[in-house]
């Protein structure tokens, strides 16, 4: 196959900087498809990546805690008596 259609296959656009983090944070999708078809660095790519996974993941884990805990009763809150 030719190597200078691999090289090209996949297009590099410009967007800016800044454009492309309002983005990450108004529409993640978005920012994150944007972000990785720039010049961003791949090390910055994959930081980037990983934050909005972590975020989207903290954030599924939380819901699912919150509805097992109003569904059982369970709470974790600590109460201290006073004598």
């Amino acid at each position: 196959m030719n190597d200078n259609y691999q090289q090209n296959s996949i297009p590099k656009i410009y967007v800016p900087y800044w454009l492309i983090v309002l983005l990450l944070f108004l529409f993640t999708p978005l920012g994150l498809i944007l972000m990785w078809l720039s010049e961003w660095s791949l090390k910055a790519k994959v930081l980037v990546t990983l934050f909005f996974a972590f975020l989207v993941l903290n954030n599924t884990i939380n819901k699912k805690l919150n509805r097992i805990n109003a569904t059982t009763g369970n709470s974790h809150s600590i109460s201290i008596k006073e004598n």
